[in-house]
């Protein structure tokens, strides 16, 4: 196994986690950190990592990897990939054309998820600004 498949399985296996933990209704964002934190350690294994963030969306050489669709928006705010961005606007082209609505309101999410003011970041702790009386 090359490092680069040892990378894409441990990204499966945290996308797994995940999975289980929202289908269990237990916390998801301590592994979605620490997903994004793998990734972040690791950026020799960048193009493994767009592969399986494609993937997500169902789109790329990988085989679809099922996960909370949190996930995606929770790791590109921090890592704005600018081909994740390009790839979530291509399907959301396409869904718009097909009057995917189910796969419309999921894309506006992970495109927002790029923007710094993205509205829905305070479903995380990770991204909550602090409030005014803690100042």
């Amino acid at each position: 196994m090359t490092s680069s498949d040892a990378a894409h399985a441990h990204f499966v296996e945290l996308c797994a986690r995940a999975e289980l933990a929202d289908l269990e209704c237990a916390p998801i964002e301590p592994i979605l950190a620490e997903l994004l934190q793998f990734v972040l350690d690791h950026p020799e294994h960048r193009a493994t990592f767009t592969e399986g963030f494609l993937a997500i969306m169902g789109m790329g050489p990988r085989e679809r990897i099922r996960t909370p669709w949190e996930t995606l928006p929770f790791c590109m705010h921090t890592l704005r990939w600018p081909e994740v961005l390009h790839a979530a606007k291509d399907y959301m082209d396409r869904a718009t054309s097909q009057n995917d609505w189910r796969a419309i309101n999921v894309l506006v999410d992970y495109i927002g998820s790029f923007e710094d003011d993205w509205e829905r970041a305070d479903m995380f702790e990770r991204y909550t600004t602090k409030s005014s009386d803690e100042t």
